[in-house]
């Protein structure tokens, strides 16, 4: 879970509301934020 607030607080300080292409490859990288929570909570149901 460290590993994943550390990410989102980077997004958070990279993100710049004057370069879209910055903003969205933010966005894409919430995909594989998502991915590792979701493996995160399998990984803690067995």
């Amino acid at each position: 879970m460290a590993v994943i607030a550390a990410h989102l607080a980077w997004q958070a300080w990279r993100i710049d509301l004057q370069r879209p292409e910055l903003n969205f490859r933010l966005f894409l990288s919430n995909i594989l934020t998502c991915v590792l929570l979701a493996c995160t909570a399998l990984a803690g149901t067995w």
